[in-house]
């Protein structure tokens, strides 16, 4: 047997009693009520898991559903894309700029154009004067392997108006262009005589042909063509 308390003055007694052998209550009935009003509250528990359960799959159906559309998209929707993504990023930003940034923008836009212009410019310039060098320069090699093959013809020339043409021995020569432009070889040359001994170097002008090869000891006043057809 236990004891519990009576519902109507909270005195202890037997839970087999029908009655309270104090107030009198009716004790039977009391715990039908009781027991009446747990089912009802445990129904009711049971009652709002359910719904809770129920809210809680909704919404994660509703989250995986919106989860497919945003990867695969709606029919006829095409998916947002990076690019739109960028587009709607700038127009954004377009739309927050003010005016006077606007400017600064463009202000520095221009100065960043005007800097690479003169950049592109110089470069182009440079790149004039190393075209312009290099082919200054290869004129120049050009014409000096010129003069080296008309200081070998003038040679080969003088070798012809000498007594010993094997014995000829060069000093001096050089390239030059006299007041006329005519390409001249000047210079000096020594050779054996007719006794086979060595006379001396003299000076010697040519033109590449034996009638325009003059010797010092053949012409007379020598030194006035020299001057003006070797030293200008």
């Amino acid at each position: 047997m236990a004891l519990i308390n009576c519902p109507e003055c909270n005195a202890r007694i037997s839970d087999k009693a029908i009655a309270c052998p104090h107030c009198g209550a009716p004790v039977e009935q009391t715990k039908h009520e009781l027991t009446e009003a747990t089912d009802a509250i445990d129904a009711a528990q049971k009652l709002q898991l359910r719904k809770r359960k129920s809210t809680i799959a909704a919404w994660l159906l509703m989250g995986t559903f919106a989860a497919v559309m945003y990867v695969f998209g709606a029919p006829g929707v095409s998916p947002p894309t990076t690019d739109d993504a960028s587009t709607a990023t700038n127009r954004k930003t377009v739309e927050t700029t003010s005016p006077a940034d606007n400017a600064a923008k463009n202000e520095a836009a221009l100065a960043k154009k005007k800097s690479t212009d003169a950049a592109i410019a110089l470069e182009k310039e440079k790149r004039a004067q190393r075209e312009l060098a290099n082919a200054q320069k290869k004129a120049a090699n050009e014409e000096r392997v010129k003069e080296l093959v008309w200081i070998e013809k003038g040679k080969d020339t003088v070798r012809t108006v000498l007594k010993d043409s094997q014995s000829a021995q060069f000093a001096n020569v050089y390239f030059y262009r006299g007041k006329d432009g005519w390409p001249l070889i000047c210079g000096k040359v020594n050779s054996k005589n007719g006794f086979g001994g060595y006379s001396g170097y003299q000076r010697f002008i040519s033109g590449g042909t034996p009638q325009l090869t003059y010797l010092e000891e053949q012409v007379s006043d020598f030194h006035k063509l020299w001057n003006r057809l070797c030293r200008g």
